[in-house]
């Protein structure tokens, strides 16, 4: 998946470190980086482009940024701002706007990738995968699946013991998903790591219904396993 991203900022090298540190923090990941930088709001907003993620400097030359970040939210509603500037006093009009991070100049590079990987789990924990249901194609979302079986050279996808189709394959789904939540267990079938209920012995229990980690596999799980539960 394809996540666009806006930097607008005045500084030419800050932009260039902000693109860095992205690409740093999104590599590894089943993510890539579409990076579009800009020195001024009249650039950002003249690309056209609908953006999930921006970073927006708060008093560059031109355009308020403040503005910018209002008209680039109303033609990217689901664009997620993350505010920087010298101006401390800003954030309050920032979150106005519902900006989801407000970075202080002068920052760390730890500061922008851990806002940047905050606000992509924000878009990762809402992102939506297209299925069939009763011939009707809908949308669920990936935060919402418990497992997913390889069905006939098809899928299916298993949401609160309701099964969903795709003609999608096991291996192209698995694209589609977050790999810190999603993990392939065996040929045959792909669970979510945060609807796991009990892990022994290789053996998974997923809402009533138990998995068997394939051999190959069980290191790849566990490590993702262990991962989860320190978060928790």
């Amino acid at each position: 998946m394809k996540i666009n991203i806006a930097i607008c900022d005045d500084n030419n090298e800050v932009c260039e470190h902000l693109r860095l540190i992205i690409n740093n923090a999104i590599s590894g990941t089943s993510y890539s980086a579409d990076i579009t930088m800009c020195i001024s709001e009249e650039e950002l907003l003249a690309t056209g482009k609908k953006f999930d993620i921006a970073f927006v400097e708060i008093g560059i030359n031109g355009m308020k940024g403040l503005d910018a970040v209002y008209r680039l939210k109303e033609k990217s509603p689901e664009c997620k701002v993350i505010i920087e500037t010298v101006m401390a006093d800003m954030w309050r009009e920032g979150y106005k706007l519902n900006a989801v991070k407000y970075i202080t100049k002068p920052f760390s590079d730890y500061e922008i990738q851990e806002a940047f990987k905050y606000t992509l789990s924000t878009i990762i924990h809402e992102a939506e995968l297209p299925v069939s249901y009763k011939r009707k194609k809908i949308y669920i979302k990936q935060k919402n699946i418990d497992f997913i079986l390889a069905y006939n050279g098809e899928t299916q996808i298993f949401v609160n013991g309701v099964p969903f189709r795709s003609p999608m394959s096991l291996h192209l789904i698995m694209c589609e998903l977050d790999s810190e939540e999603f993990v392939q267990i065996s040929r045959q079938c792909i669970v979510n790591i945060n609807k796991v209920q009990s892990y022994n012995d290789g053996i998974i229990l997923i809402n009533g219904n138990l998995f068997n980690v394939a051999l190959r596999r069980r290191q790849g799980f566990e490590t993702l396993w262990i991962g989860a539960a320190v978060k928790d």
